[in-house]
This record gives structure tokens, C-alpha cells and sequence, in this order.
């Protein structure tokens, strides 16, 4: 019963063909429309959530749907979200980066009609993201003392975003008896 805000409070989400926009989040708070009123027949057309995922098949679902048809944003708050401690959102970043990995590489070739920079804009901005989530999952894997599956995902997040990573978290799964390098 506690109103929180609202999601785009001061930032007007964009409208129309917002493809780029959706497969790069970039909307109020770096979170997606909800609560969408979709025609069966689109969602026939897209294909339907697709069961590998388990988390984001919302998302996955929103680029697809944005590939194909102009989205309206309605000014109305019309519908409230309950957050709690135990959604799907809360699961480990493992779970996170395996399934935007997935998303990433299953919807690039949507990326093959827009322009260069549009295809550049989605890449750096989701890319970014991604790359913050597999930082997330290296702290987890050196947390439970998996250090190879920690480099694993370090090499992923270089693969997203070169620039985000140092020395210091390579050292970090080497040479697990030093905390502070």
C-alpha cells in the first residue's frame, strides 16, 4: 500500500519505433514499459515468451514486439508493481548474465537493418549492462570460492565491455589469499 513513485515521473518515454531504444533499456530508470496492452495476433507474430528462459523472457519478448510494431505510451498510471525480496529480479547474477547472454546473442541479428550507430548505440549501452552483471557474478563465483568460473565469467564481461575491468579483479581470482589488491 506504500506508493514508491512512478515510472516515468519526469522523463517521457520515447515512442513509435522504439527498438533500439528497448533492446538498449533506455527508458525512465533504465527499466522497461510494463503492463502492456498487446494484440494476440503480435504476439503470435513474435513468436510468444520463449521457454529457455526463466528470467527476462519479458524483455526478450519487448524486443521482439518493438522489432515489429510502434509502441504508445499512456500518461495514466493504470496498474501498480508489488516488489518483494524473493521475485525473480533478486535471483544470482549468474542466473542474470546466462540469460541476457542468451537474449543478447539470440536478437542481434534484429540489429542487421538499423543504422550503424543505432546498431553501435544497443551494443555499448546493453553491453555495459551485461558487463555490470558479469562483475556481480565474479564477486559471487570468488565468494563461493569458485575461481575458474569467475574467470570465466571476467572473460565474458571483457567480451561486453573492455573498458570496465582492471588488473585488480584478475588478481583478485589468482591469488585468492589477498583481499585488499
Amino acid at each position: 500500500g506504500v506508493h514508491t513513485g512512478v515510472w516515468a515521473e519526469s522523463d517521457r518515454p520515447p515512442q513509435g519505433y522504439v527498438f533500439c531504444q528497448t533492446f538498449a533499456r533506455d527508458y525512465p530508470k533504465s527499466n522497461l514499459f510494463r503492463m502492456e496492452l498487446i494484440n494476440y495476433k503480435a504476439w503470435k507474430q513474435v513468436g510468444f515468451h520463449d521457454h529457455h528462459l526463466y528470467i527476462y523472457e519479458d524483455y526478450d519478448m519487448r524486443i521482439r514486439l518493438a522489432k515489429r510494431f510502434k509502441v504508445v505510451y499512456v500518461d495514466e498510471p493504470l496498474s501498480e508493481i508489488r516488489c518483494h525480496s524473493k521475485g525473480l529480479s533478486h535471483s544470482k547474477a549468474v542466473r542474470h548474465f546466462e540469460a541476457l547472454d542468451y537474449i543478447y546473442r539470440k536478437n542481434m541479428c534484429l540489429l542487421n537493418d538499423v543504422s550503424k550507430s543505432d546498431k553501435e548505440y544497443v551494443m555499448q549501452r546493453t553491453g555495459k549492462w551485461i558487463s555490470q552483471v558479469c562483475r556481480q557474478a565474479v564477486d559471487e563465483s570468488l565468494k563461493d570460492g569458485k575461481r575458474v568460473q569467475a574467470a570465466r565469467y571476467l572473460v565474458a564481461a571483457l567480451r561486453y565491455n573492455p573498458s570496465i575491468y582492471s588488473l585488480r579483479t584478475a588478481l583478485r581470482i589468482i591469488t585468492p589469499g589477498i583481499r585488499n589488491v
